[in-house]
C-alpha cells in the first residue's frame, strides 16, 4: 500500500468511500438519493481544489483507493475558495432546480451544522486540523489510518504548523484510539446538530 498526493481523477472513488464511511451522518441531515453523491462530490472538489497539497489517499496493489485524508493548514481559505470560485451560487443553482435532491428543511440543518464548523475553527485559532479522514470499512484495522493520519501530521510539520486539532464523536472508539495512538489527546468537547464531538489536540 502507498500513500500518494490526490489526483483529481480519484474523487469518485473518494466519493464512495465518504459515503460508506459517514452514512450514518448523511443520513441524519437527507434522505440520500441518486441527487446525495453530485452533492459530495461537488463538496470533495471544493475541498480538493482548495487543500490540494494536503489530501492523500491510500492506494493498495490492485491501485485501488481505499482511504484519504485531509490535512489543512486555514479553514478560512475554504470559505474564501468557496465564495470566489463560484461554488456556493453553482451549488444553489444545483439545489434549486433540484439536481441535489434536497429538501427545503435539509438544507437548513446543513447550513446551520456548517455554523457549529465555522465556530470550532475560529476557536482552533492559528491550528492545523486533520478536517477529514476515511478509510473503506473493509479495509479498517489493517493500519491504513494510521499512515494517513502520519502522512497528515507530517505534512502540516513541514508547513511549520505547531498544534493539529479534529474532532471526533465519542461513540467512535476505534477513531479516537487511532488519534490517541498517533499522539493526540482529548482537549473539550462540542456539539452540532447531531451530537457531542470530543476535541482532540497533538503538539507537533
Amino acid at each position: 500500500m502507498e500513500i500518494k498526493r490526490c489526483k483529481i481523477e480519484d474523487l469518485d472513488q473518494i466519493t464512495e468511500i465518504f459515503f460508506q464511511a459517514f452514512n450514518d451522518s448523511i443520513k441524519f441531515f437527507v434522505n440520500p438519493g441518486p441527487g446525495t453523491k453530485k452533492a459530495l462530490k461537488d463538496i470533495i472538489k471544493l475541498l480538493y481544489k482548495t487543500f490540494q497539497e494536503g489530501f492523500f489517499v491510500a492506494v493498495n496493489e490492485e491501485e485501488r483507493i481505499v482511504g484519504y485524508v485531509i490535512a489543512i493548514e486555514n479553514a478560512t481559505r475554504l470559505w474564501v475558495n468557496a465564495l470566489v470560485s463560484g461554488y456556493i451560487f453553482k451549488a444553489f443553482l444545483k439545489w434549486i432546480t433540484g439536481r441535489y435532491g434536497i429538501n427545503v428543511f435539509s438544507l437548513i440543518k446543513i447550513i446551520l451544522n456548517k455554523i457549529y464548523y465555522v465556530i470550532f475553527a475560529v476557536e482552533s485559532g492559528d491550528s492545523g486540523q486533520i478536517l477529514q479522514i476515511a478509510v473503506q470499512p473493509e479495509t479498517q484495522g489493517e493500519g491504513i489510518g494510521t499512515k494517513l493520519m502520519q502522512k497528515g501530521m507530517d505534512y502540516l510539520n513541514q508547513k511549520n504548523i505547531e498544534r493539529v486539532m479534529l474532532e471526533v464523536r465519542p461513540e467512535n472508539i476505534p477513531a479516537e484510539k487511532l488519534y490517541l495512538d498517533v499522539g493526540f489527546k482529548v482537549i473539550g468537547k462540542a456539539r452540532d446538530l447531531q451530537g457531542e464531538w470530543l476535541v482532540m489536540e497533538a503538539k507537533l
